[in-house]
This record gives structure tokens, sequence and C-alpha cells, in this order.
């Protein structure tokens, strides 16, 4: 049925579905800046980008319009506990300012956890150049630094407080900088660069909302080409700092297609698994593998994978097993039936958290929301709750927030937007 319909008349309603949830956002929170707008709009824009690549690429798969459906449905379903969460709280003023009054909120103690965690981080690289000999950065050195156990859970501590010393850098906070600088050197060493890129943006975004940082074309141009850079450099170590390659055209061909997998591969892969009528087999567990495998851990059960096992060419670009945050949980569940439970499940979990900070003047409520925001805007990729590190530098950050209420009081000054 769908192929009796002109390709475009997928586009059109999707975008109308997305702009009128947009406008219509604003108008029941009273700000542009909500969880469904912080997951639509990027993928959006990603998928003007796949589009347009797909059709002006011969080396590229054709995007399958078609599949813009899962989406359209799914930001259906994600609007419903806004819908709600709205309305339970219509009467309340939104308290969505946030100013730092001259007491500050564990900034001292935050820096000196983080010297800590960097001193360990130094400490490990160190211990694995001298004693294997491998380069910073390349692959090898990656897998020989690779963080297991209580080491693992201190680097997403050490992704916490990066987000909050973001958050916290300028005239008042300079040694946030440095504590930021030293940082990137322990996250590069991991290699994973999309957990350098999610705690940056998670400072940033709080910046943006509590309106430390103005809200403007500068401000929303700023991070993207700061994803850029840390997208480069990652490569750049990988490659070029370990000394397996040389900065020359094939270098920069090598990296730019990289970058365009990584922006476009997820809606492109969706797009042709929708077409061949979907390849993985039911995972509707793997939706939950964080929570599921941590009772497997206490009670002796069998480790559970989340890893898409299907990989698709994307033609020039390669191969991906990534589906986007809705394609994801399609193509996992692949009944409408889980697909909207799923869906409303972790939508009334981000509006809850996101309804509390309506009330709450506290940086750290501040932080785990943009946290949410984070893995939404990067929806466009993948969905990312199925790692257990997006729940855990939530659930640190609301562990921050608990102990500086109960540790500080009156530390903000609330300024009524």
């Amino acid at each position: 049925m769908t192929d009796c319909l002109h390709p475009m008349f997928f586009l059109c309603v999707f975008l109308f579905e997305v702009f009128f949830l947009f406008f219509f956002e604003k108008k029941i929170w009273g700000t542009y800046f909500t969880p469904l707008n912080f997951l639509s709009l990027p993928y959006t824009l990603v998928t003007l980008v796949a589009i347009v690549y797909s059709y002006a690429s011969l080396g590229v798969p054709d995007f399958y319009f078609p599949s813009l459906i899962v989406w359209m449905v799914g930001l259906f379903f994600f609007f419903i506990p806004s819908l709600f969460f709205s309305f339970a709280n219509k009467n309340k003023e939104f308290l969505f300012q946030i100013c730092v009054g001259k007491k500050d909120d564990n900034y001292r103690l935050l820096t000196v956890i983080a010297l800590v965690c960097i001193a360990i981080s130094m400490s490990r690289i160190h211990s694995v150049v001298s004693l294997s000999g491998m380069s910073f950065g390349s692959d090898e050195f990656s897998e020989e630094y690779e963080v297991k156990g209580v080491l693992a859970h201190l680097s997403v501590l050490m992704s916490a407080i990066f987000a909050y010393m973001v958050y916290k850098a300028d005239a008042r906070h300079k040694f946030a900088y440095i504590v930021i600088l030293l940082a990137l050197v322990g996250m590069y060493a991991v290699g994973v660069k999309s957990w350098i890129i999610a705690p940056f943006l998670i400072g940033y975004f709080a910046r943006i909302v509590s309106g430390k940082t103005t809200f403007s074309f500068k401000s929303v141009l700023l991070p993207v080409l700061a994803c850029i850079l840390i997208f480069v450099l990652s490569y750049f170590i990988l490659m070029v700092v370990s000394g397996k390659s040389e900065l020359s055209s094939v270098w920069f061909t090598f990296v730019t297609n990289h970058f365009i997998d990584y922006l476009s591969g997820g809606a492109l892969a969706l797009s042709l698994d929708i077409k061949a009528g979907i390849l993985e087999p039911e995972m509707t567990e793997a939706l939950f593998t964080p929570v599921i495998n941590i009772f497997n851990f206490v009670f002796g059960g069998e480790y559970l994978s989340s890893l898409n096992p299907i990989f698709l060419s994307i033609g020039d670009l390669g191969e991906t097993n990534v589906r986007t945050f809705m394609g994801t949980i399609w193509v996992y569940s692949q009944n409408i039936f889980s697909y909207a439970i799923i869906v409303n499940v972790f939508g009334t979990f981000f509006y809850l958290l996101y309804s509390y900070l309506r009330f709450s003047s506290n940086i750290f409520m501040l932080l785990a929301n943009c946290g949410n925001f984070t893995f939404l805007a990067l929806g466009f990729f993948d969905f990312y709750w199925l790692t257990l590190g997006a729940y855990e530098i939530i659930l640190i950050l609301l562990l921050l927030y608990l102990m500086s209420r109960l540790s500080l009081r009156n530390v903000f000054k609330i300024k009524k937007e």
C-alpha cells in the first residue's frame, strides 16, 4: 500500500507532524526546550541531510521514504506522556532560569574528585604505554586500556563531572577549563567518540536551558562545530598520532566518509531495514538490557547482549548496525502494541523527570534532565538506553542532586522567566 503513495507524501506528513508538535510543545510547556523537541528536531535535520546525500551520491542507496512512518507513529506515542504531565502541572509556574548564588554547589569537592579520577586515568595510560609500547590512541591501545569493573564506573563518574565542569566554566571558575582538558586525555584513551560528545553536550545544553549562555544561532552552531572537532580529533589521534597514517587527502576522505556515516547511518540503515521487511530477529528484551543484566548479575543469570546482529551496507559509507532511537525500538519489538508501550514507558520517564525540573533550581537536576536531552538528541544515531552508561550518568547526577540538597540549603537564587 505504501508503494502506491508518492515518496514526498511521507516526507511532507512527517515534517508537518514534527513542526506541529514542536510549536504545540511550546504552547503547553512554555518553552521549546522539551524532551520531544530534543528528540525530533536533530533526527529531522539529519534525515534531510541523509535524503539529499543518498540521492546525490551514486555510491549510497536511496532513502526509503515509507520508513518515516516508524518515527511518525513513535513521536505520537512519545507525545502522550508530554500532554499528560503538562496538564498535571498546568497551574504551576516554570522556574526555568537558574542563577548560581554566591555560595557554590560542591564545585571544590567535585574538582578534587575529578583530579583523583584524572590521576588514576593518567597512571593507567602511563602503565599501558610503558608496559606494552603501544602508541596512545591506537586501536590496540584502546583495547588494552579498556576500563572494566570499578574503573568503568569511575569513567562514568568522570563523564558526569566533565558535564558539570562544562556548565561551570567561566571567569569565576577558570580551573574548570583545566579539568576539562585533562579529562579529555582519559576520555580519548577509551576511544569511544559518543562518550566524549555526550558529556560535552550535557553541560552545554545546561548552559543554554538555564540561560547562562544566550540562545542564538551562534550558540547553536558552536556545539555542532565542537562535536565535529571532537570527531575529527578522535581520528587524528587514532590514525596520525599513533603513526598509522599521515595527514593527506586520503585521510581527509576517510574521516569525511566516517563522519557522514555517523551522522546519517542510522536513518539510512533504518530505511534499508524497513524496505527489506526487517531483518532482525525479535529482541524486545534487549531494549531493557541494562536493567535485565543487573538482575542477572545479582541472581546469576546469563548476560544479555543488546547489540544489533544485522549490519547493513550503506554503500560507500560502509556498514552499520544502528537504527536510530525509534527505529531500534521498532525493529527490536516488531509489533505495534509492544512499540507503543515501550515508547510510552520511556516518554513517561523523560517527562516525569522533566516536569520535576519545573520546580527545582538545582544544577544537578538540570544536568540530569540535559543528560536525557542529550541522549534523545543523539537519537538520530541510535537508542542509547541499550547501554548501562546512559542510565548510570543520569543516576550519578541525581545522586549529586540529593547530596547537594543534604549538604547545602538555599544555594540558588531563582530568577523567574
